[in-house]
């Protein structure tokens, strides 16, 4: 978690540091987080389109910063917020390490925060279309 900001609490979601293993929250996530009494929510794979399947930006990080305002957007339909998030899954087209400090600008905005989920960074070498450049699944966990 980043220097001077609170961690996030749901009651249902605990969030470990496993002994043992590297301390991930420095890096911007959470290794290990259990749910209980809790109604899971699935988001399936979000890209950068506007409400008429326009693609916003045409960069990895322009193309992520429109993609999490859509999971925001998406995630608030349910009554969920950052503080619900458990796991995030961003896949990546051509992923190196050129690209990588754009992508950890763009996860580190302060009203959605995503540094205390489970997260997994995936490389691919191709999504639905050669214009899409990044695609985001989430899981949250809300009240019953």
């Amino acid at each position: 978690m980043p220097a001077g900001r609170e961690e996030l609490t749901y009651k249902p979601i605990k969030r470990f540091a496993p002994e043992g293993v590297y301390d991930s929250r420095p890096l911007g996530f959470t290794q290990l987080l259990t749910v209980s009494r809790a109604k899971l929510v699935v988001m399936s794979g979000l890209v950068a389109f506007d409400k008429d399947l326009k693609l916003i930006g045409a960069t990895v990080p322009e193309q992520l910063t429109a993609t999490l305002a859509n999971a925001q957007a998406a995630l608030a339909t349910v009554g969920a917020g950052p503080e619900h998030i458990t796991q995030v899954r961003i896949y990546v087209v051509g992923l190196s390490p050129e690209v990588m400090p754009g992508i950890q600008a763009a996860l580190r905005n302060p009203d959605f925060p995503l540094d205390q989920a489970c997260s997994t960074l995936l490389g691919v070498a191709a999504l639905a279309r050669p214009d899409v450049l990044v695609e985001v699944e989430m899981t949250a966990a809300i009240d019953e």
